[in-house]
């Protein structure tokens, strides 16, 4: 049994084995699931196996199941932060992946979509080039020019892989301040932005440490003796010895041959 991270609706969670059931159990504590039918859900069961799934009975306070089996949530979440969070250990899309798409598990999970995304017209999004203006000044360095006041509680989503190189700073009044850069969605960037005034601007770019750069270099000195070696092997130094030289051997053989 493992300990998992706060944000999950259950502390602790474990490897099941809960058979080849269709006992499914829905909870309408959260959201209402009158209008799904659980007996249409299919069984757990892959190729004639039954359907591994990652559960425990140790829920949070601030979580709530969707769907159990025996008193062992598949599905569950709750409100978290000012967020909503989702858990499946059923892997709930190769499940339904397997049969219709038009079955009683696909309205399940637009009924809990519809639940975990706000509606997007109360969201207030950033607009180009409305709201800001975006300038890749080279394929390191992106300069986000905000064009409005934002209170606190924004974030900024990059689609640009993530990358540890990458750092993001905000450039408020001529003074940089740096943000930290969190992993989100299919290994993308998110940043949660301070209180924004308008002509503040936003960078991301791309900072190489210094031990890479040592690297590097390292790298281009080996490859530029490798060179020497194989063009000038007779100007190397004398306290390398022959059996590291290859090149030096060969011109031995090769001059034994002659003679």
């Amino acid at each position: 049994m493992e300990e998992t991270p706060e944000f999950y609706p259950l502390a602790k969670l474990e490897w099941l084995d809960l058979g080849k059931t269709s006992a499914y159990q829905l909870h309408s504590d959260l959201i209402s699931l009158e209008a799904i039918d659980a007996t249409g859900f299919q069984p757990l069961i892959w190729k004639n196996q039954s359907w591994g799934v990652s559960s425990g009975q140790t829920l949070r306070d601030w979580a709530k199941p969707f769907v159990s089996v025996n008193d062992y949530p598949l599905l569950a979440g709750g409100q978290y932060g000012q967020g909503r969070v989702i858990w499946s250990g059923m892997n709930i899309l190769n499940h339904f992946g397997e049969y219709d798409w038009d079955s009683q598990e696909v309205k399940l999970l637009r009924s809990l979509t519809a639940w975990l995304l706000p509606d997007p017209k109360q969201v207030d999004y950033l607009h180009w080039p409305t709201d800001f203006e975006a300038v890749r000044r080279s394929s390191d360095r992106v300069e986000f020019n905000l064009k409005r006041d934002l209170p606190a509680g924004y974030g900024f989503y990059f689609k640009e892989a993530y990358h540890p190189f990458w750092q993001a700073t905000l450039v408020a009044s001529g003074k940089p301040q740096p943000l930290p850069i969190f992993r989100a969605g299919p290994y993308y960037q998110y940043v949660i932005l301070p209180p924004i005034n308008s002509a503040d601007k936003l960078v991301f770019q791309i900072k190489r440490p210094l031990w890479y750069q040592l690297l590097k270099l390292l790298g281009v000195l080996t490859f530029l003796g490798l060179l020497s070696w194989l063009i000038f092997p007779k100007r190397l130094p004398k306290w390398i010895p022959p059996q590291l030289t290859l090149k030096r051997r060969m011109l031995r053989w090769w001059q034994s041959e002659e003679t």
